[in-house]
């Protein structure tokens, strides 16, 4: 929930004015000088790829304290990281199934920084998990 809604509404207006003058609007609501400060305070124009990048650094966190990026289905210390982990299974199982670039949810970069760190794909490692949620 935003602690500013105003804010939230406002940020939205501009990234949504942003990816119109990205896609070739003819009449963008958004200048190049307002881009440019935006820029310059560090607005984040791609929320959903910042908040990616975020998870990443809990789950490198996780492989620092326990040596392996198999986050259990259950672990306490840190429940947004189950489900993020969770739902880069299900985005990975998605993208080997389709062929199409515009159902894709996860890209080759975070698969491939996902690989670096042994990132646990198959998700049938229920029995795994229930032992390593208990021993956390």
């Amino acid at each position: 929930k935003a602690r500013n809604p105003q804010l939230a509404i406002w940020s939205q207006y501009q990234r949504a004015n942003y990816k119109k003058l990205q896609n070739g609007d003819l009449l963008p609501k958004i200048t190049e000088r307002k881009i440019g400060l935006l820029n310059l305070v560090g607005f984040e124009w791609n929320c959903s790829e910042y908040s990616w990048y975020r998870s990443f650094e809990d789950l490198l966190d996780f492989v620092k304290e326990f040596g392996h990026a198999r986050v259990p289905k259950v672990y306490l210390h840190n429940p947004p990281l189950t489900l993020w982990a969770s739902r880069q299974q299900k985005n990975y199982k998605k993208y080997e199934k389709t062929a199409s670039s515009f159902d894709i949810i996860i890209t080759e970069n975070q698969i491939g920084l996902l690989k670096k760190v042994g990132f646990e794909w198959d998700v049938s490692q229920d029995l795994v998990d229930f032992k390593i949620s208990k021993a956390l």
